[in-house]
């Protein structure tokens, strides 16, 4: 059976540690990452590939019908608020809010082969029962694309067509507001109709209306989505080198080639990675144990970015819980690869076991070598003879026959008998002492030497070592 690990030989390093390398190679990878994104990532990929020009064309579109407005920053858009009445220029509200809709479905959309009257994802969205369909062929009519916006964005309690000569409804116009409700409007005094009239095209409380409708319909354009899609990717390329390299370099390569699976963090907090089993560490062992740390890195390439930021922390957490409750103090990634992480000033290790059998015959009086004879010592004497369960069967009476023929006096079986007694009390003697206390072995190897210091000096010297290889 292999050796266990020998507490005197390898001392794990505290959790305080270990988190403390975790936030400084943390801080490391973020900083490599903002630093490949603004040197590589967007000047380089992004801008060449033409990201710019496309959220370029996606502004133009969304500004081109009018219907929304840029906001202060120049980047986002927002929707025209209108008060119910404007004194100052003696206009209601509800009549900007209706040549928006009309102008944007019944003349800009049908004239522009890029916006569509039912775009896919705008249809998907609203409830198709109380929408009339129409169909891209249709734009070319006038008269159904009017009845076909009117149908679903004027009628109501407020609106009514336009009539012809002939007293039939034209749909080719825009509708005007009811009689009833125009006297009402002109009337300053009611204030709550023309609000009312202002709500049925946007309210405030909940966003819902006629303009609003519009603007969705605008937003869910084909073609704007097109665009966004294709923007979305050449962004994510650029921010594909900052996820991948900084991982992959100092989450993978370093620790792959420095002595003892070190990081940047664990370098500065002096820990290192060894095997589970008390001895350095192989490649393997250690490519595993960071390959499975890097991959949780690598979760932040999947699209869903936010899902895959807080997946990767609840990753993390639950590692260091693995860590803190287990017993053997190994997270998942340490078990998988059957390493562990240990202090490297307070340890000494070697490449095998063979190698620590060499070390410590050619050092008989090393700390190493009182530490590994303390852990090879057994802690009791158990019982190995039959004598000692106090069992006897027939070939014990034959031999306590055979001795008492050879008795020729009494005397002479007692003297026997005490002088095989004082023996075995003072083998058992010198075994209690070879089997004393492992403090006092370190003592003792202590008071040879001349002073604390020097002491002290051989432990230092026996770790730098043997922590590098």
């Amino acid at each position: 059976m292999p050796k266990k690990i020998v507490p005197k030989n390898i001392v794990k390093a505290s959790t305080g540690k270990r988190i403390a390398a975790y936030f400084i190679d943390f801080i490391i990878i973020v900083l490599f990452g903002v630093l490949v994104y603004f040197v590589f990532g967007e000047p380089v990929i992004m801008r060449n590939n033409g990201y710019y020009d496309l959220r370029n064309e996606a502004t133009s579109y969304i500004e081109a019908p009018g219907l929304v407005k840029k906001a202060e920053n120049g980047t986002s858009f927002s929707f025209y608020d209108y008060p119910a009445y404007d004194e100052q220029t003696q206009t209601y509200g509800y009549t900007k809010y209706e040549d928006l809709v009309w102008n944007y479905f019944t003349d800009f959309v049908p004239n522009h082969e890029n916006y569509m009257l039912m775009p896919s994802g705008w249809t998907s969205k609203r409830d198709k029962t109380a929408l009339t369909t129409i169909t891209e062929a249709d734009k070319s009519n006038p008269s159904t694309v009017g009845r076909w916006v009117y149908e679903n964005f004027f009628q109501g309690n407020y609106y009514e067509p336009v009539k012809d000569e002939a007293g039939e409804n034209d749909y080719t116009k825009k509708p005007v507001v009811k009689e009833a409700i125009l006297a009402d409007v002109d009337d300053l005094g009611l204030l709550r109709q023309r609000v009312n009239l202002r709500e049925f095209f946007i309210n405030p409380s909940n966003g819902s209306g006629s303009y609003s409708d519009a603007v969705d319909n605008l937003d869910y354009q084909d073609y704007l989505n097109l665009i966004d899609r294709v923007a979305n990717f050449k962004w994510y390329a650029g921010f594909v080198p900052s996820v991948a390299l900084a991982p992959l370099i100092f989450h993978f390569l370093i620790p792959l080639f420095v002595p003892n699976g070190r990081t940047i963090g664990k370098l500065l907090v002096g820990t290192s990675v060894i095997g589970s089993d008390g001895y350095k560490a192989k490649k393997s062992a250690i490519a595993l144990h960071y390959g499975i740390l890097t991959l949780m890195w690598e979760l932040l390439l999947v699209p869903y970015l936010v899902v895959m930021i807080l997946i990767y922390f609840l990753l993390v957490i639950l590692d260091y819980m693995m860590v803190v409750l287990s017993k053997t103090s190994q997270g998942y990634h340490e078990l998988a690869s059957k390493t562990i992480v240990i202090d490297t000033h307070r340890s000494i290790w070697f490449a095998s076991e063979s190698e620590q059998d060499l070390y410590v015959k050619e050092h008989p009086g090393s700390l190493v070598a009182h530490a590994v004879s303390d852990e090879e010592k057994p802690s009791y004497s158990r019982p190995t003879t039959k004598e000692d369960y106090g069992i006897f069967d027939s070939s014990m009476i034959g031999e306590a026959r055979r001795k008492a023929e050879r008795i020729t006096s009494f005397d002479d079986f007692e003297k026997e008998n005490e002088l095989r007694a004082a023996s075995e009390e003072e083998a058992k003697q010198e075994e209690e002492e070879s089997y004393s206390n492992p403090d006092e072995l370190r003592d003792a190897a202590a008071l040879e030497m001349t002073s604390v210091e020097e002491v002290e000096k051989l432990q230092d010297e026996e770790s730098d070592d043997f922590s590098d290889k």
